[in-house]
């Protein structure tokens, strides 16, 4: 039975070869340390790019090893969120 391999699944999402929230997350705190950095010590900012290509490459080499990455971190950070249908009254009472 030939069953057909949807993209989605047999290409993940990426941002510059590395799966895409690693990536994301990468980007964004390098680009926050770096402007304190800059701002608080007045180092150069060519360190923080050379450090922002190293943790890229580092998640690339990760993303290589598991390139569904970004699936098995998407289910962690669902799971982390309050649920809002509890209240207590004598122990947790879920409200659907």
């Amino acid at each position: 039975m030939k069953v057909p391999v949807f993209r989605a699944v047999a290409d993940p999402a990426q941002l510059f070869w590395a799966p895409m929230i690693p990536a994301s997350l990468n980007m964004v705190f390098a680009a926050i340390g770096g402007i304190l950095y800059v701002q608080a010590v007045g180092g150069n900012p060519l360190i923080v790019f050379v450090l922002m290509a190293v943790g890229h490459g580092a998640i690339i080499a990760w993303g290589q090893k598991e390139p569904h990455l970004t699936s098995l971190l998407e289910p962690y950070m669902m799971s982390k969120r309050k649920t809002v249908n509890f209240y207590h009254s004598n122990g947790n009472k879920f409200i659907p």
